[in-house]
């Protein structure tokens, strides 16, 4: 699994998808190997590949927020907006201080229907006083 991810950071993504099944081989429930596969198949924009490996992944380990980011930015690249803030939302709530999962929030909610300009200013104004607090207390 871990190189895997070297594989996939260096855009080798045949190489990455070979030893993510060379992991899962030995353990089929092996979830981030399950995470990692959705998200190579996320980056070649194959989401009917990917969604699956994600869906196995979260039944694997329902608390696997990581997962949850990755749905929502497969969602989101689908221009599904709203039920990729239910992802980024649903990891947050396992994972609060997951900033990938916030930003990528902030992100779709650009892109809402559901929200008013309003709520939207309102989520980026709080985002922007969290990180600036976090910032603050650790200095």
């Amino acid at each position: 699994n871990n190189l895997g991810v070297i594989y996939k950071d260096t855009d080798n993504l045949p190489r990455a998808l070979s030893c993510y099944e060379a992991a899962l081989r030995i353990k089929p429930t092996f979830p981030e190997a399950l995470n990692n596969m959705g998200v190579v198949f996320t980056i070649m924009n194959l989401p009917e590949d990917a969604l699956p490996y994600f869906n196995s992944a979260l039944q694997v380990a329902p608390a696997y927020a990581e997962a949850y980011t990755n749905l929502g930015k497969l969602f989101q690249d689908a221009g599904d907006a709203d039920k990729a803030i239910q992802y980024y939302e649903r990891c947050l709530s396992l994972c609060p201080f997951s900033d990938n999962a916030a930003h990528n929030r902030l992100l779709a909610l650009n892109y809402s229907l559901r929200h008013s300009r309003n709520s939207v200013t309102a989520a980026h104004t709080a985002w922007g006083q969290d990180i600036s607090s976090r910032a603050a207390n650790a200095a």
